[in-house]
């Protein structure tokens, strides 16, 4: 394939910067690419003159400062693909054509091609060498992968005075012709941006096998790929100026996102041409905009044979004076044409094609000129000219609902122009995509270091694995309203791009933001008791379907309150402070505290004034004398009149508990209502709990925190699923200073 430069060549506005930051991590298994001097002495990357450092190139010979350019563009290369085999690309620096108006910049491919290899993914298919190498993961031939050839001459000044090599990699090369961008061109070339079937005769390389792109090269006349179509409806295909398109998942998804609004032409009157219109925008003049420019048609008459070309100043200028000059293709330059349009007062321009296919280039460069222009078919302009006595009224618009490069199906317009142009039709995007793309098949000013769309081709391609997505949760098992955090993240690093969706089975659960272009998290504390089967979701940027996670199946664990989640008393130098709040205060009416001297009575009713804190009710004990023992239940009143008892808890006025302890569990064996003390040394948060045999919370008695003193919780024998099976249970205290154990038995 090779690149070409001529004085028509075009340039649409700036670079989009959001692919490049898409590609700017370094791939998993990122690929070397070496390059290979095929230079003799003293020539090209050998030539020994003295040159001086230049945007940020350290060369200071000519050779050197090639040579330098070439790494950097085989380094940004690197840096996206993942290869685990060595690429190399042999290039030198050779005499080729170059005109005044014209040049071949550089050409380059693959060295050798391969099918039905051990790893490749489409048999009887055709792939480069440097993407077999990869699928095969070692070197399928002892070539360099890659041939690379740039022209010489252009330093000479073939080209025109100031339009030389640029060797900087700063993007500013002023009139210059910037290398780097021609560099990452032909390598683009050489690692897979072509097909090896071919345009002019539509047969198959070798006539055996379609190469991998033309499984996604699109005849969209018939509706078929390269790979399925006939050698004369791949001929057709060729020159179908826009008919032609790439129908890879991953390219035409980015390319809604890169590619600009469509420039059309609307004519809105007279009714019976009225429509929209394809045009080229010109690399000169005003932008066109979403808001539009109107204005009538008038044919422009410059007095000289053919009158229309626009090519002599306009003697028509009173009739062109606040309208759109329509002028025909030919003789001079479209920066001609347009400042003769504007020196008559036209506010707008439009070239008709001088030939049958396509649409005229409309390009060059003149910042004096600062009306719209655009080019039209030939088959367009003579409608237009047709209607000219009852008056055209036209808009130069620019169509959000379509994009500039792509057809009305969202694929990406591959470069088929009528007639053929050997070496750059069917393997480059199509010049009609805005922004410029590095691919198209010729040097725009505009371009500097961003692989913008080719990176994608190459996915569709398969140079990258495809993605995947894994989900985990912490902590491994959850409770009741306890925080859950869910971890999804996309392998390989730096596929994933905008949020990841959760769901509990069918239900969406919610959405989180890619982080890193790679993981996203979702906390959650709604998941109700049981097994959740827990997947993630992502339509990742690059590919054709969502992928979704392997099934997580999450239990969530609800423990049943306990029929007294706390009851404490805390000895204080003023007396003992009773504090008790009820796991299921509806059970209860009325509760009150009884003292005695010894554990087995004779007990007594507490007068102490009671408050409430939290839920918590509070009494204090006034009366104890410091330094005596004194034992306190707590009894309970249900609606029924039935009373429960609960304690007894001892505590001493005056004293201060000294370590954290958990009492043995009483009654042991029992049927229900197991009564368990523990005591806290200081304030902290302790966690008092039921665990079945194999370590699961069945019930949880008490959580939060606590200040020091004496408790006393009691576990009905039940779980959030009801009655719990007969056997061996253990309570936990967790305190930030120790855990401790202490085992009951459940009979019934």
């Amino acid at each position: 394939m090779k690149t070409l430069i001529a004085r028509g060549s075009r340039g649409l506005g700036l670079l989009l910067l959001s692919t490049l930051a898409v590609f700017s991590a370094v791939a998993a298994d990122a690929a070397t690419i070496d390059i290979q001097n095929n230079n003799a002495a003293g020539v090209g990357f050998n030539d020994p003159t003295p040159r001086a450092p230049v945007g940020g190139n350290p060369g200071v010979t000519l050779g050197a400062q090639r040579l330098y350019i070439f790494q950097y563009a085989a380094d940004i290369w690197s840096r996206v693909l993942p290869s685990s085999v060595t690429i190399v690309v042999r290039a030198q620096f050779a005499a080729q054509t170059c005109t005044a108006t014209s040049a071949i910049l550089g050409s380059a491919g693959s060295s050798t091609i391969h099918a039905n290899f051990a790893g490749a993914p489409f048999a009887n298919t055709w792939y480069n060498q440097a993407l077999a190498n990869k699928l095969f993961g070692a070197d399928l031939s002892a070539n360099p992968d890659i041939n690379a050839t740039f022209n010489l001459n252009i330093d000479s000044g073939c080209f025109g005075p100031g339009q030389v090599w640029y060797y900087g990699v700063d993007g500013l090369e002023g009139p210059n012709i910037e290398l780097l961008p021609v560099v990452l061109h032909e390598i683009g070339h050489g690692l897979g941006f072509q097909t090896f079937t071919s345009g002019s005769t539509g047969a198959y390389n070798g006539g055996a096998f379609p190469s991998i792109a033309d499984r996604f090269l699109y005849d969209s006349v018939n509706n078929l790929h390269w790979s399925e179509n006939t050698a004369a409806q791949r001929v057709a295909s060729a020159i179908s100026i826009d008919k032609l398109a790439w129908d890879g998942a991953a390219v035409n998804k980015e390319a809604m996102t890169y590619l600009g609004p469509r420039p059309v032409l609307v004519i809105n009157s007279p009714g019976a041409i009225a429509g929209t219109y394809a045009v080229q925008t010109a690399t000169f003049g005003a932008a066109l905009t979403l808001a539009g420019a109107s204005g009538n048609v008038v044919l422009a008459d410059d007095g000289v044979a053919p009158n229309s070309d626009g090519c002599s100043p306009l003697v028509n200028g009173g009739a062109i004076l606040g309208n759109f000059a329509l002028i025909d293709r030919g003789t001079c330059t479209f920066v001609a044409k347009a400042l003769a349009a504007q020196a008559a007062g036209a506010t707008g321009l439009i070239v008709a094609n001088n030939v049958a296919a396509g649409l005229p280039g409309m390009g060059g460069t003149d910042p004096s000129i600062t009306i719209p222009c655009v080019g039209i078919s030939q088959a367009d302009g003579n409608a237009i000219k047709a209607n000219l006595a009852g008056g055209v009224n036209v808009t130069m618009i620019l169509d959000p609902s379509q994009k500039a490069g792509a057809d009305n199906n969202g694929r990406t317009l591959m470069y088929a122009p009528n007639p053929f142009a050997s070496g750059s039709s069917v393997s480059h995007f199509d010049i009609s995509l805005s922004p410029n793309a590095l691919m198209e098949p010729a040097a725009n000013a505009d371009l500097h270091d961003n692989l913008d769309l080719t990176p994608l081709m190459f996915r569709d391609l398969g140079w990258f694995q495809p993605a995947t997505l894994t989900l985990t949760a912490s902590p491994e098992k959850g409770t009741c309203e306890e925080k859950v955090l869910l971890t999804a993240t996309v392998s390989p690093a730096g596929e994933a791009k905008g949020v990841i969706e959760f769901f509990d089975g069918a239900n969406s659960i919610g959405v989180a933001d890619v982080i890193n272009n790679t993981t996203a998290t979702l906390s959650l504390t709604s998941l109700a008791m049981g097994t959740h089967a827990l997947t993630a979701r992502h339509t990742c940027y690059t590919c054709s379907t969502t992928v979704v996670s392997p099934v997580l199946n999450y239990e969530i664990n609800c423990p049943t309150p306990a029929l007294l989640s706390l009851f404490r008393a805390e000895p204080l130098v003023s007396g003992v402070e009773l504090r008790w709040q009820f796991g299921d205060a509806g059970r209860f009416v009325d509760s009150w505290i009884e003292r005695a001297a010894r554990a087995e009575g004779p007990w007594a009713t507490l007068a102490a004034d009671r408050r409430l804190e939290g839920g918590m009710t509070v009494a204090m004990d006034r009366t104890a004398v410091a330094g005596t023992e004194y034992w306190y239940r707590l009894v309970a009143r249900q609606q029924t009149g039935a009373t429960t008892l609960f304690g007894p808890l001892r505590a001493t006025a005056g004293s201060l508990v000294a370590r954290s302890e958990l009492g043995a569990v009483r009654p042991n064996p029992g049927k229900g209502n197991f009564t368990v003390d523990f005591s806290v040394p200081r304030q902290s948060n302790v966690r008092v709990s039921v665990l079945d045999v194999q370590g699961r919370e069945v019930a949880l008695l008490f959580s939060g925190p606590h200040g020091p003193g004496l408790y006393q919780a009691v576990w009905t024998g039940e779980t959030a699923k009801g009655l719990a099976p007969v056997g061996m249970y253990f309570v936990r205290y967790q305190a930030p200073d120790k855990v401790l154990f202490s085992r009951l038995v459940l009979a019934r």
